[in-house]
């Protein structure tokens, strides 16, 4: 415990770790083999997003045949072409954990936006989901925020989710991978 870690490793190691970590960027992955069709429908997706008339693709199939790697192109594809990307993994881990999905794509952003961005993005009816990202009251005097009525909260969570995401889009076109 009292050995310095600098002395266990040769010389020249931390200039090459620190290269790499501040030459890091999102990697490339290896070119999808007969997926060419597949990679067309996510560009076509991903263009008609650029031009903001917002576009949904559903990637069905078994177990095994390629579906997280064509999502892993469809995020590198948006982020190449200037989308804000938000991504989340439906696991069995979020069936148990309620819209455990939703804040894996809003918690970090909201998060780490300064106060006016949060702000901004929260406004109107997205200050619904303020619930359900942070757990934290919308309206300190208890009155209903604007939106659906409070009577169903689930209801107005999602709303509040689809303005907080169009909010998102405001500045720069969104891209939503799960």
């Amino acid at each position: 415990p009292d050995i310095d870690p600098r002395t266990l490793r040769g010389p020249g190691v931390r200039l090459t770790i620190e290269r790499r970590m501040n030459q890091s960027a999102l990697a490339r992955p290896a070119a999808l083999l007969e997926r060419e069709h597949e990679v067309e429908r996510v560009r076509a997706a991903l263009d008609a997003v650029e031009q903001r008339a917002g576009r949904a693709l559903v990637i069905e199939g078994a177990a095994g045949v390629g579906k997280s790697r064509l999502l892993e192109e469809a995020r590198v594809l948006a982020s190449d072409v200037g989308l804000r990307v938000l991504n989340a993994r439906a696991t069995e881990l979020e069936a148990g954990f309620p819209f455990g999905v939703v804040r894996q794509l809003f918690e970090r952003p909201l998060l780490q936006a300064d106060t006016g961005e949060r702000d901004r993005w929260l406004a109107g009816a997205a200050a619904l989901a303020a619930d359900v990202l942070t757990g934290a009251p919308t309206t300190a005097s208890g009155v209903p925020g604007p939106g659906p009525s409070l009577g169903d909260p689930g209801y107005a969570w999602q709303h509040g989710l689809y303005w907080l995401a169009s909010n998102l889009s405001v500045d720069t076109p969104l891209a939503l991978v799960v």
